[in-house]
């Protein structure tokens, strides 16, 4: 799967003999079978690197629960700010653990996580269907856009905000 992705000689080594190569793979398989686009498939490609460069420091069996995919994600993001690969931990961090998630899902290393239904779950639910028609196809497209636009909601909530409230400077806030 990593000849697919990746031309430059260093970054197909770098994947091919990284932690977990054939885990890696096979996830990465599923993805594309699942209709990912190959952006998609590509970042999950370099972020299922990092998770697995973190998790392989752990016993082999060990199931991660939540608080824990939080702690490494919320480290590592440090670090990426730190070594100015980043401008912020936010946004490392978030995608960090999105990845995490499903990557340790699918290995049969995290419990599916329990759904917690929010106040705009029927909205949402019905803009994905909406975008589905239209051009989010895919099964992937539809759980990182599902992901995206929890993430904002996530947001106005915590900060009272109701999604008919919303204006542009809550959305430059959150960005």
């Amino acid at each position: 799967m990593f000849e697919k992705l990746f031309i430059y000689r260093a970054a197909l080594r770098r994947h091919r003999e990284g932690p977990l190569a054939s885990e890696r793979s096979q996830y990465l398989k599923e993805l594309a079978a699942g209709g990912a686009a190959h952006g998609t498939i590509m970042r999950s490609a370099r972020y299922c690197l990092c998770v697995a460069q973190e998790i392989v420091k752990w016993p082999a069996d060990h199931c991660f629960a939540v608080a824990e995919i939080d702690e490494l994600a919320t480290a590592w993001a440090v670090r990426r700010t730190t070594e100015r690969r980043a401008g912020g931990p936010r946004w490392p961090r978030a995608h960090f653990r999105f990845a995490a998630v499903d990557f340790l899902q699918a290995l049969g290393r995290m419990p599916q996580q329990s759904v917690v239904v929010g106040q705009y779950d029927n909205l949402l639910e019905d803009f994905i269907a909406t975008r589905r028609q239209d051009r989010w196809l895919s099964e992937a497209s539809c759980h990182s856009g599902r992901w995206q636009v929890t993430q904002f909601l996530s947001f106005i909530e915590q900060r009272g905000i109701a999604l008919g409230d919303v204006e542009a400077n809550h959305i430059d806030a959150f960005f």
